[in-house]
């Protein structure tokens, strides 16, 4: 038998240094090793303490941005008077209450009320009417009801839940001979004072009230109204000769059961704070012989932008891009700081929050600066265009902002605001966004380098811990009383006709925003019911959320005295520890010395790290 070879065991190392050899390091003690690493901890601790509060300063500065802008905007108050006195001259004398309105009722309306003060108003009609206004009306074909008989008339209503555009008629004829002819002396050609179809109305989108977030298509036929001439006309004469021979002729011969929109929209200016305000009511011809009007005033303040645009100064500059920007760069640094912090310490849902609230600012700076680029260029596309249709008489008085914009607001033809206002709409969301990102960015930390701030701050996010299962309970008793309201009121009114128009409802109805008469006019039985729940339920949930409050001051400082006292204890220990170190001790002491700062390694509470 052939003996199996077999490996020699491997050698071991000795701890002893051949000659020649370097001697092995000195092994560290545990306290040595411990003291390097409380060094490195404190180290760690002190860089996430500087990041932090970058981050807090930078948090404050963007938010602090946006407020000097909102102070700056200082036009806001006159923005709301103009709209109220535009409401105080257009809206109706009957109340809008969520209830139909007749073919008579809106010809009343039109004839009586709002083309006598559009046609004679001396601050904010016709004569401060930017282009000329527009009316819209939306026919759908005949045979698109759901139950239709052959032989028979029958017209359905905009299915929002298809192709909207392919749902209105494009060929529509007058019902009976033309024999109202309207005498205006404005130069306004024919065809425009005549019902004609066209793709794009360049009107605002207008949305449906039997959904959420339902809009009818921008193509439509259209009628221009023109403006009175300001010599050799009277006013009296523009408004019955005129204005109320075209809508006489729209009312009698061209309305009829295929009509589901009749959109009004008109532009008016005022001079003295340069101020757009738009004007558009509409009735939606849901019911047989009904009509739901919607009225909408809307403020458009168009800026400039370094001398470009509608350009008014500094002002402008600061709105529409030295803020923007400022909040970009701020929200960046920030951004910057909390990855420092991640990599500091670690990933964590908070510091992911923090991110993508400072991509959001990020976002919305460059966007606000994109929509004023693009509002800066539709203004200065109309300019050019009224200046080329200026006559060459006329041509040398428009070489100023001020003259070419006074230009283009008369002439007789009608202006396409929709990029306007979605351009306004886009911003002014976005200024009422960012104070809330900001806001909830900078309350995501808890060291405010002030102790008064601070302890504000931890009272706002321990009440926010309180009432976290409150506001779940209020959203879902406000979802309840939702489902109630459109099961009892959406057969007559309109606020409530879907689930979700209903719940915005009941909102204003917590906020006294809808008033009982409202509801009363709709049901008598069910409303003071309904209203009294509603009352009932206000009371008991802000009696709730009082209780919350009371004694919140109490319990934060109560959370930073046991928080100082756990900071005084720890530094007391190690203290001690430090102090055994510098004596001579015997190996008995020193074993046991050694045991008790491993105990407090493993407990966290040897120089542990302090939570940001």
């Amino acid at each position: 038998m052939v003996p199996r070879l077999t490996s020699p065991p491997p050698l071991q190392a000795s701890p002893w240094p051949g000659p020649g050899q370097p001697p092995p390091p000195p092994t560290a003690s545990p306290m040595a090793q411990d003291r390097a690493a409380h060094t490195r901890q404190r180290r760690r601790a002190q860089r996430r303490l500087i990041a932090t509060r970058r981050c807090v300063v930078l948090s404050a500065a963007a938010f602090a941005v946006v407020a000097v802008g909102i102070v700056v905007d200082f036009r806001s108050a006159d923005h709301l008077q103009l709209i109220e006195s535009a409401k105080l001259i257009y809206a109706p004398e009957m109340e809008v209450k969520g209830r139909p309105w007749s073919m008579k009722d809106i010809w009343n309306y039109v004839e009586n009320d709002f083309l006598h003060k559009w046609a004679t108003h001396s601050k904010l009609g016709q004569a401060h009417t930017v282009g000329i206004p527009r009316i819209r009306m939306i026919h759908t074909d005949n045979g698109t009801c759901k139950y239709h008989v052959k032989g028979r008339s029958c017209y359905g209503n905009i299915d929002f839940s298809k192709d909207t555009f392919a749902q209105v008629r494009r060929e529509k004829d007058w019902l009976k001979p033309n024999v109202l002819h309207p005498h205006c002396l404005a130069k306004v050609p024919v065809e425009a004072m005549e019902p004609r179809y066209v793709d794009d109305a360049e009107v605002d989108v207008f949305s449906s009230v039997t959904c959420s977030m339902c809009s009818y298509p921008p193509n439509g036929h259209v009628v221009d109204i023109p403006k009175a001439v300001l010599t050799g006309e009277t006013t009296g004469h523009f408004e019955t000769m005129c204005v109320r021979r075209i809508v006489r002729k729209l009312t009698d011969f061209y309305l009829d059961e295929s009509t589901r929109l009749i959109q009004f929209e008109f532009l008016v200016h005022d001079d003295a704070s340069d101020l757009y305000i738009l004007i558009s009511f509409g009735f939606e011809g849901l019911v047989e012989r009904q009509w739901w009007p919607t009225l909408r005033f809307e403020s458009i303040y168009i800026r400039g932008m370094l001398s470009r645009g509608n350009y008014h100064g500094l002002e402008d500059d600061v709105q529409t891009w030295i803020i923007p920007a400022l909040i970009s760069l701020s929200s960046a640094a920030v951004a910057i700081g909390v990855l420092q912090l991640i990599r500091i310490t670690h990933m964590s849902c908070l510091h992911c929050l923090k991110l993508i609230l400072c991509a959001i600012a990020f976002v919305l700076g460059i966007l606000m600066i994109h929509w004023g680029l693009q509002g800066i260029y539709d203004f200065e596309e109309l300019l050019d265009e009224a200046s080329k249709a200026a006559p060459k008489s006329e041509q040398q008085y428009l070489e100023n902002l001020q003259n070419r914009s006074a230009y283009m607001r008369s002439r007789q033809t009608h202006l396409p605001i929709a990029s306007f206002v979605k351009y306004s709409r886009f911003i002014n969301t976005s200024n009422s966004t960012l104070p809330l990102v900001l806001l909830l960015q900078f309350l995501l930390y808890e060291d405010y380098l002030l102790g008064s701030v601070t302890s504000i701050i931890l009272g706002m996010k321990l009440l926010t811990k309180r009432a976290t299962n409150l506001v779940i309970y209020f959203l879902f008793v406000l979802a309840v009383l939702a489902l109630m309201a459109t099961m009892t009121l959406s057969e007559c009114s309109m606020k409530f006709v879907d689930w979700l128009s209903s719940f915005f409802s009941i909102v204003d109805l917590f906020t006294s925003k809808m008033l009982l008469g409202e509801l009363t006019d709709c049901k008598p039985k069910w409303a003071p019911v309904l209203y009294a729940i509603i009352v009932s339920l206000k009371f008991f949930f802000l009696g709730h959320f009082l209780r919350m409050c009371i004694g919140l001051g109490a319990e934060v400082e109560k959370r930073k005295r046991r928080e100082a006292m756990q900071e005084k204890r720890e530094h007391d220990e190690m203290k001690v520890i430090e102090e055994l170190q510098k004596r001579p001790l015997t190996k008995e002491n020193r074993e046991c010395l050694v045991k008790l700062s491993e105990c407090l390694r493993k407990t966290g509470k040897y120089y542990g790290s302090k939570k940001m």
